[in-house]
């Protein structure tokens, strides 16, 4: 990915731009791997009153998840065209969360504030993941603990499924380089950023959950369209290009699933403060 490539994703009039069809196309399939990651912390209905915050909250779907569980919830995104759509989701939930447009690499709040914290595909996008996990872990209490979730690129996933499409569309396309945040989706990775952001009790868990993609083809063809980190690529191919490669994909997505839907493998971090 190119350096100008890289900053369109550290501008928040990006992500708000795609923010409803985010919502209506990725954050559906996102829920398992909230709800994975609220088990892994630990939280779970009936346990009392805990503080969650949300970093990097998208349109709010693990924010809503650990609401619905009990905890009292801030779900915080630097893109207010996000923090709108989750509000939005919240009201219509009768979910009692608040939101508020924040940047994850500084938080507006005080020390020792919250009891869990977590961040779910968003804080590997950071301009400085580093910075980001020391500000989640500087509003944790002693004792509290972070859950963070990357899409795991050592595995079966949406990453592997477009190259393979692509390879097969287009074989004379160059390899991408790897993302500035490839670190953090492998597990040595992510549970080295924990520790070296002052985490201990680190464990880093494989998850993998299933998609269910009823038209695969257009699924790909709008993937720029929710997800800004692909626009540079698909900028790049002629029309002809994308059909062929949508169709690839819809292939591909038809070998590798099962009864149960496409495998797409996450990693989670746990750490605590």
């Amino acid at each position: 990915m190119s350096e100008q490539a890289a900053g369109q994703l550290h501008r928040p009039e990006v992500w708000s731009s795609v923010a409803p069809g985010y919502d209506d196309a990725i954050a559906p399939i996102m829920r398992p791997y909230a709800i994975t990651t609220l088990d892994l912390l630990g939280l779970t209905r009936g346990m009392g009153r805990f503080r969650l915050l949300d970093v990097a909250a998208g349109t709010g779907v693990v924010a809503a998840e650990a609401a619905r569980r009990g905890a009292e919830v801030l779900a915080t995104d630097f893109a207010p065209g996000m923090v709108e759509v989750m509000r939005r989701r919240f009201a219509a939930e009768g979910l009692d969360v608040r939101a508020e447009v924040m940047d994850g690499q500084a938080l507006g709040l005080e020390d020792e504030s919250f009891d869990l914290g977590t961040s779910t595909f968003g804080l590997m996008f950071f301009p400085d993941p580093l910075v980001g996990l020391r500000e989640l872990r500087r509003v944790l209490r002693p004792g509290g603990r972070a859950g963070i979730a990357s899409w795991d690129m050592t595995r079966i996933g949406l990453p592997q499924l477009m190259g393979a499409a692509l390879a097969r569309a287009v074989p004379d396309l160059p390899a991408p380089a790897p993302p500035p945040w490839a670190h953090l989706c492998e597990a040595a990775g992510l549970g080295q950023a924990l520790r070296a952001a002052g985490f201990t009790d680190v464990a880093v868990h494989q998850v993998t959950h299933c998609w269910r993609l009823s038209d695969p083809a257009s699924f790909f063809r709008h993937l720029p369209d929710w997800t800004p980190p692909l626009r540079p690529l698909f900028t790049s191919l002629p029309a002809a290009a994308i059909d062929r490669a949508a169709a690839a994909f819809a292939d591909v997505v038809k070998e590798q699933s099962t009864s149960e839907g496409m495998p797409q493998a996450a990693v989670i971090g746990i750490g605590s403060r």
